[in-house]
């Protein structure tokens, strides 16, 4: 807008009326300036009035602006604020924030806090140190390291535990590791050990594999299942899940049996004296009251000798004895119930017998059949 406006300066205006053809007048200015004032109308008061709405914009967005910016320093100013207002939260904005301490701030740094005063650090740098094994700790899935000294610490300050603590705090057991590792000091303890062939044997069998690392396989050699014909009809033998069932329906001897149903194991033969019972198919038959038999038998490791009997028929006084033939006054006997038709097992009590030659047996005052004789 323009700044040099001029007034008339004169000393008496002067006006001469002009006669014009239609009857009016016109006023002519004849007056002596001394100076020339500049003209002013609608066309200036357009112009200062555009100058003046931008004077108006100017300050609302300045004033916009400053008062998003008193805000952003933490002091709430609406854009409508008094110049006045403005000034006073001006007044009111804080040098520094937070709430840091001259011992959370590095020596010889400054800065300044919620107070607004400016202050020197004094944390201190810290050097190398060895943080005591009492202070390696495990915390969850991380090992703790705790020191008691406070101070800033740089990217090239080294702070470190002894390898021992923190294998400790880290449960780091060499008795489950493998002998070729150690880890911070702590050497594993397990062995390795190759695969094995186990043979099936008829008793129990341990692989020495406790704390060991198998390298190789553990391999159980097979075990053929038995034919049929030497197992039991009506048993079942099983290795595994396999199994075969057998058909053998004789009598096998054990090592202690004198006869079994048809096997005349040490030899039985005619007893002097008596009846000699008929060796049939499957059992001694006597069909005499009085029949007996000997045979040579070690029995000092025996207390009793048993039979598997049947009888069908019997007398009073009926029994079975043992006599010793190399002294024939020693014997022992078990005297025999009235139980008829029953297989039933009865044993002579050996005692202080101690036959190692030829014995004798004497079957009396009852007949029927002898399956089985063992000692025991």
């Amino acid at each position: 807008m323009k700044t040099d406006w001029k007034d008339d300066i004169f000393t008496r205006r002067k006006l001469r009326l002009e006669q014009n053809d239609d009857g009016t007048v016109t006023p002519v200015d004849e007056t002596v300036y001394t100076q020339q004032g500049d003209a002013f109308g609608a066309k200036e008061l357009n112009e200062i009035g555009e100058e003046i709405n931008e004077v108006k914009k100017s300050v609302s967005d300045g004033k916009a602006e400053i008062a998003a910016a008193i805000t952003l320093k933490r002091v709430t100013t609406a854009a409508s604020a008094t110049f006045h207002t403005m000034a006073e939260n001006i007044k009111k904005i804080v040098l520094g924030s937070g709430n840091a301490q001259p011992a959370d701030v590095l020596a010889g740094k400054t800065a300044t806090n919620d107070s607004g005063v400016e202050f020197t650090g004094t944390m201190p740098e810290r050097a190398g140190e060895q943080i005591p094994a009492s202070q390696v700790t495990k915390s969850g899935n991380a090992i703790v390291m705790k020191s008691s000294r406070n101070g800033h610490i740089n990217e090239n300050t080294a702070i470190s535990a002894d390898q021992s603590a923190v294998a400790s705090a880290a449960g780091v057991n060499g008795d489950y590791m493998l002998d070729s590792i150690n880890i911070l000091g702590v050497q594993g303890k397990i062995q390795s050990m190759a695969g094995v062939t186990i043979t099936p044997q008829t008793y129990a069998q341990t692989v020495q594999s406790a704390w060991k690392r198998m390298t190789g396989n553990v391999e159980i050699a097979a075990a053929s299942l038995p034919p049929a014909n030497v197992i039991k009809r009506g048993y079942r033998y099983w290795i595994g899940g396999s199994y075969v069932d057998g058909t053998f329906e004789g009598y096998v001897p054990m090592p202690t049996d004198l006869y079994v149903r048809g096997n005349n194991i040490v030899g039985f033969s005619k007893y002097e004296g008596y009846d000699l019972p008929n060796f049939d198919s499957g059992q001694l038959t006597f069909v005499t009251n009085y029949g007996g038999m000997q045979a040579p038998f070690d029995f000092t490791r025996y207390t009793r000798v048993n039979f598997e009997i049947h009888k069908t028929a019997k007398q009073a006084n009926s029994y079975i004895s043992i006599r010793d033939l190399n002294n024939k006054v020693v014997y022992a006997k078990v005297v025999l119930d009235n139980t008829l038709n029953v297989t039933q097992t009865v044993s002579i009590a050996l005692n202080t017998m101690a036959i190692n030659s030829f014995f004798g047996f004497e079957f009396a005052s009852w007949r029927g059949a002898v399956y089985r004789i063992w000692a025991s």
